[in-house]
């Protein structure tokens, strides 16, 4: 029991106690505390507690000052919870004498949101940088406002020992503080100092581990340093040779290395870093944020080569600002870290400096560690921004998930297992569904074993026992495989693009009959097909395909999906029967098998798909040939856009049910612009105005037939900035009330949120 405020309100004839019930995340977040405080200055008795469905708190006293204590929880949330539901009822009267902070209760099973961690504090800087502070220098200082909190939960309710701090005994002044209602480290679960906390550890080298990795890293080494969800792998970003030992040894060749930088001062010497980008990078989340590079790039080229942008992250623990801080400057710049997960490209960040030791020093010269260990593994989150009012999250992990959403209807106990590309997992019950952190793309044995981590980490923390499974249409996914073979339960497939649609309408609090416009690379249509360009109108839960983009074939199958050259040709010789006389430096012996086939009919599945337009428009313009890494072409299509270009290619529409949207002509004028030397960003640009104006002249359509105003827009395809942006804004020009994800990815990120709300409608009947 805590600090008993004595002398308060009792029982009077005129008290009132009221029970406020508070859902959402409020654990490990210093709401109790808050709560504390508000009650002492208002001079009210009571309790306050953590319970498995969140805060309970038990307030009495003169009825208009309860009230206003209500409004004041209300108001004063600390920064990073994010409380969802408040719930007020009138109570009978107890003999309080006092109010206090009471043991957690532990009975009954958890509904409470998993707490999420967040950067380091201006406060808890402010101490480590005081030589004469007790913290200076610290490595682990944390208060109620930052620190680690899903990474080392254990159970819930989340208190010390249900995390992985309950091995670290709290010294006689870190207790007084826990104690203390004026400390910002009162009910602080994960508090400690260099007397009673963790401490670091190098391996490979020598001397201090601080200076001594600052020293590895300054002349050229490879770090692993342990974070807040696993294991980095560091190197400076300016140096070449480095960045290109580090790609080697990771087998990572093209995709961008994220970048740390301690500031946002230092940030904005990196890469553009404006409003819209320093106000994502400030969030208490402190994703890596994608940011135009500078001209002249000060970073090295292999950190990005061939991008537009750097993913750039600010030091979001004590440790990487004292690191930072420890290099010297390069040449009058700010101290910059390559920081990408330590793993194998296609396997999960490693996370165990036990079990991972030898791996982690294949893949780094000296690994910078220490004995806080980590429960579970949680990437870095990546947003970018969209114009100046928007976001687009493009993975939702540390900081942003495990995070809880509503759904329209009550769930069975449910299990949603997501997409075999960006993998999520979900599970749901009620009208509560939790969506997991990243996974990733399950290619290897250890991602798939990290996948069934999830699941049961998810089904535990969460307290549901599922009873039904929700997974893709197609069955040779390996999560539909689970589903189906493994787990034991019902089954509900989902089709890949209506989970899309209805993972964006939960995510935007709104399900009601919409107008779907869903565009990705490929997902396994109800008709055989490969779709991904897709329109639907109506119930989301069984939406109509109202209108798609026309068929072509994908010669080589998925092959076609990593040599954009191939639906080039595909799209060309649908429109003419040929090459259109543009390919003639490529391949002649590749471009003439793939014609052949093509002209055989021999040449793949059928595709709807906008990510394969993407590519091949790429190809003709950009001359990509193989995407590294998914998006590739797409990304460099997009970066390459003339803003100044206004113009546009026609939209031919061809009726019938469903509409489909006619590539040919769009390709014949693409092709004359090629022919006639047009400038790559020209073209580019109406390519993107053509994909919107085609966008408004369905939705038209089909609003005209349905009276639907409202349109969604979902899938990977919509991470594309210039997109999203000119097509929303158009859309909201012409009445349209325009839906577009929040706070989960339009991507493969999301699927398993958009397979838990179908199922739930569905199987609610």
């Amino acid at each position: 029991m805590d600090r008993l405020a004595e002398g308060m309100s009792g029982v009077g004839s005129s008290a009132r106690r009221l029970l406020v019930q508070v859902d959402g995340i409020v654990q490990g977040v210093g709401f109790r505390p808050s709560v504390y405080r508000l009650a002492l200055q208002n001079g009210l008795s009571g309790f306050v507690r953590n319970g498995p469905g969140g805060l309970h708190v038990e307030i009495q006293g003169d009825p208009e000052v309860v009230s206003r204590f209500v409004d004041q929880v209300r108001s004063n949330v600390p920064r990073s919870a994010r409380p969802g539901r408040f719930q007020v009822t009138r109570i009978p009267l107890c003999n309080d004498s006092g109010f206090e902070i009471v043991p957690s209760d532990r009975g009954g099973k958890p509904t409470a949101s998993i707490p999420l961690e967040t950067a380091v504090c201006p406060e808890c800087l402010s101490e480590m940088a005081d030589p004469d502070d007790r913290r200076h220098g610290y490595a682990f200082t944390n208060c109620t406002c930052c620190g680690p909190r899903y990474t080392i939960v254990r159970d819930l309710p989340y208190d010390r020992a249900a995390t992985s701090m309950d091995g670290f005994t709290m010294c006689a002044a870190c207790a007084a503080e826990y104690g203390d209602p004026a400390s910002r480290r009162f009910h602080a679960q994960a508090s400690c100092c260099p007397q009673c906390g963790p401490h670091l550890r190098l391996v490979g080298g020598r001397g201090d581990p601080l200076t001594g990795a600052a020293e590895a890293l300054a002349s050229g080494r490879i770090a692993a340093i342990k974070g807040l969800g696993g294991f980095h792998l560091a190197c400076s970003a300016y140096d070449e040779e480095a960045v290109a030992r580090l790609r080697r040894r990771k087998r990572r060749e093209l995709k961008p290395l994220a970048v740390m930088a301690v500031d946002l001062a230092a940030a904005s010497r990196l890469a553009c870093v404006g409003e819209a980008e320093a106000s994502l990078l400030g969030r208490p989340s402190s994703p890596i944020v994608l940011a135009d590079k500078l001209d002249p790039d000060p970073l090295a080229a292999g950190v990005a080569p061939g991008a537009a942008r750097h993913g750039i992250m600010l030091a979001y623990t004590p440790l990487h600002h004292l690191l930072l801080d420890a290099l010297p400057s390069a040449d009058a710049m700010p101290a910059a870290l390559v920081m990408t997960s330590a793993n194998r490209e296609g396997d999960p960040i490693m996370i165990d400096d036990g079990a991972d030791m030898e791996g982690l020093r294949e893949l780094a010269e000296v690994v910078l560690t220490h004995d806080r260990p980590i429960l579970h593994r949680a990437d870095d989150s990546l947003m970018r921004p969209v114009g100046a009012s928007r976001a687009v999250v493009l993975r939702c992990s540390r900081g942003l998930a495990p995070g809880d959403f509503t759904l329209p209807v009550d769930s069975p106990p449910l299990l949603a297992v997501g997409s075999d590309l960006k993998c999520t997992v979900a599970v749901a019950r009620g009208r509560r569904a939790v969506l997991g952190a990243h996974v990733g793309r399950l290619e290897s044995p250890a991602s798939y074993a990290f996948f069934r981590e999830s699941i049961d980490l998810l089904v535990r923390l969460a307290s549901i026992e599922p009873e039904v499974a929700a997974c893709d249409l197609h069955p040779d996914m390996l999560g539909s495989v689970f589903a189906r073979e493994e787990s034991g339960l019902d089954v509900i497939r989902v089709q890949h693009h209506e989970a899309h649609l209805a993972s964006c309408l939960v995510d935007a609090s709104r399900w009601e009959p919409c107008i779907g416009v869903v565009f990705d690379g490929a997902g396994m249509g109800v008709d055989g097909t490969v779709w991904g360009g897709e329109f639907f109108c109506g119930d989301p839960a069984r939406p109509e395909r109202a209108a798609h983009l026309d068929t072509v074939p994908l010669p080589g199958g998925d092959l076609a999906a990593r040599q954009p050259w191939r639906m080039a040709l595909s799209y060309l010789h649908h429109a003419c029967g040929g090459s259109a006389g543009l390919v003639d430096s490529w391949p002649r012996g590749e471009v003439d098998g793939v014609l052949g086939l093509l002209s055989g009919g021999r040449s793949g599945p059928a595709t709807s798909s906008m990510g394969r337009l993407f590519d091949g428009v790429a190809a003709l313009v950009c001359g990509c040939r193989e995407n590294g890494y998914e998006a590739q072409s797409a990304m460099k299509l997009e970066s390459i856009v003339d803003p100044s270009e206004a113009g546009t290619y026609a939209v031919d529409l061809i009726d019938g049910r469903p509409l489909r949207v006619d590539l040919a002509p769009l390709f014949l004028e693409i092709a004359d612009d090629v022919r006639r030397g047009a400038a790559p960003g020209v073209v580019a640009a109406r390519f993107h105005a053509w994909v919107r104006d085609m966008v408004i002249a369905v939705c038209l359509r089909l609003r005209d037939a349905s009276g639907i105003g409202v349109a969604a827009l979902s899938g990977g395809t919509f991470a594309n900035a210039v997109l999203l942006d000119s097509t929303s804004r158009a859309l909201e020009e012409r009445g349209f009330t325009v839906l577009t994800h929040r706070s989960v990815p339009p991507g493969d990120g999301g699927i398993a949120l958009g397979q838990a709300a179908v199922a739930a409608v569905r199987r609610s009947g």
